[in-house]
């Protein structure tokens, strides 16, 4: 049996505040979920330290011969400002160069499931792929 993955929370955007009080403004809440829950047979959380300015570096657990193969999930967070290199599966395969910070979560479809992840830039990442062996 599989490994049955879900995701759900709350976005709110408000105001800062000035001075000693915030502006009466209003505050807006997006509820989201990842839908339909996924199934994977294999996930893969890692933490690894990155310190390649110029060149990507390949991201563990995701690719032949790691714990996933085939990524229909990721989440993944950064300390820093970095760029993404995401190589999904295709004739030909999709190569995207993402920059990021903070929080990232992506959904593949499995016909166009994700095989490599490389990042470049200074600071720690933390991610887990999940999907299919």
């Amino acid at each position: 049996m599989g490994q049955l993955v879900q995701f759900s929370g709350t976005i709110v955007s408000s105001p800062g505040a000035a001075a000693d009080c915030s502006f009466p403004a209003a505050v807006t809440q997006i509820q989201f979920s990842g839908g339909q829950s996924l199934i994977a047979n294999v996930s893969s959380l890692n933490a690894k330290a990155v310190n390649s300015p110029s060149a990507y570096v390949q991201l563990d657990g995701l690719g032949v011969g790691e714990t996933v193969t085939q990524g229909t999930f990721l989440y993944l967070r950064s300390n820093t400002a970095m760029v993404l290199r995401m190589t999904t599966f295709g004739a030909p395969d999709l190569v995207a160069e993402i920059p990021i910070q903070g929080t990232v979560i992506y959904q593949f479809p499995q016909a166009a499931y994700l095989k490599l992840l490389e990042a470049k830039g200074v600071g720690t990442v933390e991610y887990l792929v999940a999907g299919q062996q």
